[in-house]
């Protein structure tokens, strides 16, 4: 979590297609992140990841689907 917190100026963030199966489960030290793709994201447990996502302060668009 200490190495999202360096990203301070963060807006946007694309994670499509890679091998992640969680987040972190506190995402509000990434205070100007505004977009967040995690398309084609499989999570082993997907109710987790909204509930990470979800403490996004500035969270505006959000990029999901799955296959």
């Amino acid at each position: 979590m200490r190495q999202l917190a360096q990203f301070t100026k963060l807006e946007e963030l694309n994670l499509q297609k890679n091998p992640f199966i969680k987040l972190p489960a506190d995402l509000s030290c990434l205070k100007q992140l505004t977009t967040l793709n995690i398309m084609e994201v499989t999570f082993a447990d997907f109710g987790a990841a909204v509930h990470a996502i979800v403490t996004i302060p500035r969270l505006k668009v959000l990029y999901i689907g799955m296959t």
